[in-house]
């Protein structure tokens, strides 16, 4: 499982995070890069539930639709999630693309 950790605190980010009386601490989270034909590319990530640093994250990158609870299904742990990707938009059209994340446990 992954754990939380601190970005590095040692130049002008540190500077500003002690400066608003913040940690430097990222919670748990695993990233994602997801692309399919016709479609936009989704960079995301997901949170784990229960981490100390979900509500003070020290880059405000959590959602609670990104935080998700791991089960054990065979000894292994296990999330079920359901990404949506935002068509490609072609010359001409005039919708704009959307994302849906349907469903997640």
């Amino acid at each position: 499982m992954p754990v939380s950790y601190p970005i590095p605190d040692d130049g002008p980010a540190g500077q500003l995070l002690a400066a608003m009386g913040r940690h430097p601490f990222r919670p748990a989270h695993i990233h994602f890069m997801i692309s399919a034909p016709g479609y936009r590319t989704l960079i995301t990530h997901l949170f784990f539930e229960g981490d100390e640093f979900l509500e003070s994250d020290a880059v405000f990158g959590v959602k609670p639709s990104l935080v998700v609870r791991p089960e054990l299904k065979g000894g292994i742990n296990t999330v079920e999630y359901n990404f949506g990707l935002a068509r490609e938009l072609h010359s001409g059209s005039a919708r704009s693309p959307s994302f849906v994340a349907a469903n997640n446990k």
